[in-house]
């Protein structure tokens, strides 16, 4: 007999016995820093039990869990909201005939007033939509080239084509001519063209400073620019240090703007390593939606940055209509949708207005969809 039921602390063995079953070569990324990081040491947990609900077998051992990363949320005026970003649903293949997946799933959408989920499986979309969520505003992704290299350009030659005797043929031609290189010699001179204007995107009246841990001048930024955005993840000093600063295995380049002494905006990015495709990644971007120049020069330092760091590409995205036009502008395009689901049992105006389109700022390091290793 499988019981579903949420985790204490004292479950801590019986969780971590169990995932390195679950997640088997990356689970030493799972557990147990980024473990104790994103639910026990959660700095707006509440309560003596986890924000883990796990499967447990008659002998105690676990079958399976989910969790939720609690994050506190601005949604209109109302900021004593906390949301619970659905992760980590995962169950032992021996187990998986006995729909412990969408038990689990039922069992946090119980317990959660406001649940959300943004990447995730088709599974547990089906699960989620089934307990009622609603779709919220889709957010888009994007990238850009930096730099290519020939193996880049001759894997994407071969993406492209069968693997049937013609195919090969072209591959070889393309290797032993040196085609892969000069196309690759192309490119990389046309966005080295394309970035010398960079600087142009850059105001002379802000200044880029290193944050090496984030105080109060974010708070007041938050206070400042936050009724801007009808609902969003709190920006504050204690959530950004969490995020940002603490999180295991993630090593953040974070970064403020400053006009004439005053914090304008701040930008967090990162260059992937090993085991992770080489790419930058643009985590967090806030500013006044009406402050251009601080939108794009952030965005403009960020590229230069990862530049010289040599990633092959950007990635970045949001559902900021400022931060979207900065980022076309700047050489972005738009690779694919993400769709969030939200569901709440707290029933107020502003709450239906998150339902409604253009509601939400939600980027590329909301939920947990940035962690180490990404790819």
């Amino acid at each position: 007999m499988i019981e579903i039921r949420q985790a204490m602390v004292s479950d801590k063995p019986a969780i971590f016995e169990f995932l390195p079953k679950a997640y088997k070569e990356i689970a030493q990324y799972k557990f147990p820093e980024r473990w104790e990081w994103q639910f026990e040491k959660n700095p707006f947990r509440k309560g003596d039990k986890l924000p883990v609900w796990i499967a447990v077998n008659e002998n105690g051992a676990v079958a399976g869990q989910i969790c939720a990363m609690f994050e506190p949320l601005k949604i209109g005026t109302e900021t004593d909201i906390l949301g619970s970003w659905a992760v980590d649903l995962i169950v032992l293949p021996e187990y998986r005939d006995q729909k412990l997946g969408y038990k689990l799933s039922q069992a946090i959408y119980n317990h959660s007033d406001v649940i959300m989920a943004l990447p995730m499986s088709d599974a547990f979309r089906h699960f989620m939509t089934k307990l009622g969520s609603n779709s919220i505003d889709i957010v888009p992704v994007y990238s850009r080239v930096a730099r290519f290299d020939a193996i880049s350009t001759f894997d994407a030659i071969r993406n492209r084509l069968h693997a049937k005797w013609p195919a090969k043929m072209l591959l070889w031609i393309v290797h032993v001519f040196w085609i892969d290189r000069l196309i690759t010699a192309v490119i990389n001179f046309v966005v080295g063209i394309k970035d010398l204007g960079l600087s142009k995107h850059t105001n002379t009246a802000i200044e880029i400073m290193p944050i090496d841990e984030f105080d109060h001048t974010v708070d007041q930024l938050w206070e400042s620019i936050s009724p801007q955005f009808q609902a969003i993840v709190q920006r504050t000093s204690q959530f950004l240090n969490w995020k940002y600063v603490q999180q295991p295995h993630m090593d953040y380049q974070r970064y403020r703007a400053v006009r004439n002494g005053k914090m304008c905006g701040y930008i967090i990015f990162r260059k992937t390593r090993s085991p992770e495709n080489n790419s930058g990644i643009i985590a967090d971007l806030f500013a006044p939606v009406e402050d251009n120049a601080a939108i794009s020069s952030l965005l403009a330092f960020a590229i230069q940055q990862l530049k010289r760091q040599k990633v092959k590409y950007i990635e970045a995205a949001s559902t900021v209509d400022a931060y979207k036009k900065a980022l076309f502008v700047l050489g972005f395009r738009k690779k694919k949708d993400m769709h969030p689901l939200f569901h709440s049992k707290i029933e107020t105006p502003a709450i239906q207005d998150a339902l409604m389109s253009n509601a939400w700022f939600l980027g590329r390091s909301d939920h947990d969809w940035d962690q180490f290793p990404y790819a």
